[in-house]
């Protein structure tokens, strides 16, 4: 498990430089998509716990946007509400559909 961590900081990390987005996605549930990418939290928070971008997307287009950080084997997500949310690191790892997307494009 710490791995799999280690991968995912790793390679957040190593996407972070790059000028390309990447997007990895959890399917939560039938109605709502929750994806992490390596775009710059875009919220007043502290973006030395929480400095990633995350939305989670429902199937009738609404977005809920949040920061997250991974420690621990675990994705930490701190919605925009005041919410907070746990995965495991791995659900976001095992979709074979996770891709490049284009900046501004889900």
């Amino acid at each position: 498990m710490k791995t799999i961590l280690f991968l995912l900081v790793i390679g957040i990390s190593f996407l972070a430089v790059s000028k390309e987005v990447k997007k990895l996605h959890y399917n939560y549930n039938d109605k709502v998509t929750i994806w992490i990418s390596n775009e710059e939290c875009p919220l007043p928070l502290s973006k030395k716990q929480f400095p990633w971008k995350v939305e989670a997307i429902r199937s009738d287009g609404d977005i809920m946007i949040g920061c997250f950080n991974g420690e621990n084997n675990t994705v930490t997500i701190q919605w925009n509400g005041g919410d907070k949310s746990m995965f495991p690191a791995d659900y976001f790892l095992y979709n074979t559909s996770s891709e490049a997307l284009p900046k501004n494009n889900l």
